[in-house]
């Protein structure tokens, strides 16, 4: 029976699925351990090891743990003395391969080794925890924000892209419903993917709320995935803040681009016809004035309709050039010491005839301070009083016109006031821009092309003033612009001027 035991136990021993060794104690001279030496190894401890049994019996239990041999040894004497078994994880770097190491007491003088192979596993870990770490970094490093939610609506995880997105921190989010950043939320049940069973979307033009309150647009992409048993949604969105403001830009671009082309349609208009009633005045005219019968009384009507055609075509034209040249940055300015009230006396006996023979009472308000002087461009002073002016007589039918200048802290400011038809609040923003005149309803039967205000607004800020209006509809309107003092320095403005004009003559 013990025979039996014996192959039994051998049988056992040679097939063990785990590498098995026995040592024995070697004692010193003190009688305490000071040695231990492999007495039996069985077939799977000779596969691990890849050596022979018959080179291994006789050697020193180190060979089994060289760079941890003063460990084992310890180990060994505790087993030894307190009869517990140990356990050690090593790792063998001559062979490449994990081991498990347990020892155990069998009789007085012999330990039993017991030895696990974990290579596979452990590399399996190994692996496991890299891609982990892989994952990791690709989930905090993504270029947009992630965020992963449970059937629950509870937010689980997120990266730190979507922190610098909604303005929270990680531990603000994680743990609380969705509807903390959601626009719908959690409360609303309208997520397609659980309240439809969706196993997804892409591309979700929506918002994402913001700790500030504030509303970040996103486009979201969706998948409904399991991680670790349980149901999620992991979702991936990018901030379009940028491309919405440059879809809005666009679209302003746009507006603006068809709104000057419609301007520019109304200014070819109108121009047309500017220009071809008083050529068809100068052209009919002069051919009534071959008429050979005429008295010296008609001829000399005649003539005068052919100059006021002409001079209404040469003020088109001038306006034309002085407008391309603004836009072309070539409009030249001379200054010079200028008399204030000498322009406005100027202006006043040209005008005067004009506005009393509409039944106009025309005032002039001159500067108290005789020798008054301002330093600017005489020329285009004269222009834009005469611009305005002009407007003036030409959109007022009674009433009067009073036109001057005063005398504030750090400047001149001239004034024309009208009791015309005045101009509506929705368009006062609007008067000095470029070819306006062509669209505005109440001004299409006044002659003219538009084309005035935008010059004079031009010339006063090239000349360091300002100008603006003030206005009520069949009231009257209050014209206003600004020079500085003579002999301060003046620095022309720049103005941004659109192309409009140059693009029409391309």
């Amino acid at each position: 029976m013990q025979d039996t035991l014996k192959i039994d136990f051998s049988l056992i021993f040679e097939n063990m699925t785990a590498a098995l060794c026995v040592v024995e104690v070697v004692f010193c001279e003190k009688g305490s351990p000071d040695d231990f030496i492999i007495v039996e190894v069985n077939s799977k401890f000779e596969k691990i090891f890849d050596i022979p049994k018959n080179k291994i019996i006789g050697s020193s239990v180190s060979v089994i743990c060289p760079d941890i041999k003063s460990e084992c040894v310890d180990a060994l004497r505790n087993v030894y003395f307190w009869g517990r078994a140990e356990r050690l994880e090593i790792y063998r770097g001559d062979i490449d391969k994990y081991l498990v190491v347990k020892l155990f007491k069998t009789e007085q003088k012999y330990i039993g080794i017991l030895i696990t192979d974990i290579t596979e596993r452990k590399k399996a870990e190994e692996e496991l925890i890299q891609s982990e770490e892989s994952f990791r970094v690709l989930y905090e490093n993504v270029a947009g924000g992630v965020l992963i939610v449970d059937e629950d609506y509870v937010i689980r995880d997120v990266n730190e892209r979507t922190c610098e997105i909604t303005g929270y921190k990680k531990h603000e989010l994680v743990g609380q419903f969705c509807d903390i950043i959601c626009p719908k939320g959690s409360r609303s049940g309208k997520c397609p993917i659980w309240a439809e069973r969706k196993p997804g979307f892409v591309g979700m033009d929506t918002l994402i709320k913001c700790k500030d309150n504030s509303h970040t647009p996103i486009i979201k992409d969706a998948k409904r995935l399991t991680i670790r048993g349980k149901s999620c949604i992991f979702e991936n969105f990018h901030d379009i803040s940028i491309q919405k403001n440059v879809e809005r830009e666009l679209q302003v671009a746009k507006e603006k681009a068809e709104e000057s082309n419609r301007l520019k349609s109304a200014f070819l208009a109108n121009v047309s016809h500017e220009i071809r009633t008083p050529m068809n005045g100068i052209l009919g005219f002069a051919d009534l004035l071959r008429e050979s019968e005429l008295s010296g009384e008609v001829q000399q009507k005649y003539i005068q309709v052919i100059r006021r055609s002409g001079k209404r075509m040469l003020n088109i034209i001038n306006d034309l050039i002085d407008i391309s040249k603004i836009e072309a940055g070539q409009m030249d300015l001379y200054f010079e010491s200028v008399n204030i009230n000498s322009i406005l006396k100027e202006q006043c006996s040209f005008f005067r005839p004009e506005a009393e023979s509409k039944g106009l009472v025309f005032v002039c308000k001159e500067v108290l301070d005789e020798e008054a002087m301002v330093f600017t461009d005489s020329i285009r002073l004269n222009q834009i009083l005469c611009n305005l002016l002009n407007n003036a007589i030409k959109y007022t039918k009674y009433g009067k016109i009073e036109f001057g200048c005063r005398v504030n802290a750090d400047n001149y400011e001239f004034y024309v006031y009208d009791t015309g038809v005045g101009i509506i609040a929705d368009l006062q923003d609007k008067v000095f821009e470029r070819f306006r005149q062509g669209e505005l309803e109440m001004t299409k039967k006044y002659e003219g092309v538009g084309l005035g205000l935008s010059i004079s607004k031009a010339y006063v800020e090239r000349m360091g003033g300002e100008i603006w209006l003030e206005s009520e509809l069949n009231k009257g309107t209050k014209f206003y612009f600004t020079l500085p003092f003579a002999g301060e320095k003046i620095e022309a403005k720049k103005i941004i001027i659109q192309n409009a004009f140059l693009w029409f003559f391309c």
